[in-house]
């Protein structure tokens, strides 16, 4: 069943049923379901503005992570939520590590992590898109 024969179908149910609660969850669902393309552009604008002035060579080993995971779950048909929540663990992940190390080392560990602020919205926002594109990547697989 192609995208748009499903979402057709679940308006038709929607539009037919006499129990309001079950049909605002399904108008809900199908929104949701088209949100993923505009969500994706948006995404992929600020993954563009982020990247045209990278501030080292971390830019491009930190990124890799996520969008390498991301084009793979996504191609597995993981939910691209899920792995960007799990993208925006990285940052807190990175400051717990350098609080291990001052733990474990004092007097050797740097004082803060060498990573950007903004790493926090650009890593979710890249394991976003690239589960997307994995997914895409996918769908035209199947269709050719």
């Amino acid at each position: 069943m192609k995208r748009d024969e499903w979402q057709e179908g679940m308006e038709n149910e929607a539009a037919s049923v006499t129990d309001a609660r079950w049909a605002r969850e399904t108008r809900l669902a199908v929104f949701w379901g088209t949100f993923r393309l505009v969500a994706f552009g948006f995404a992929l604008a600020g993954i563009l503005s982020v990247l045209t002035d990278p501030p080292g060579s971390e830019w491009g080993t930190v990124h890799g992570i996520p969008i390498g995971c991301g084009l793979v779950l996504g191609w597995r048909g993981k939910s691209p939520l899920a792995v960007a929540m799990s993208c925006a663990l990285f940052v807190p992940a990175a400051w717990l590590t350098v609080l291990l190390m001052q733990w474990l080392t004092p007097g050797h560990a740097p004082s803060q992590p060498p990573l950007n602020d903004w790493l926090g919205l650009t890593m979710p926002a890249l394991g976003f898109t690239a589960t997307h594109l994995g997914a895409l990547l996918r769908r035209w697989r199947d269709i050719l």
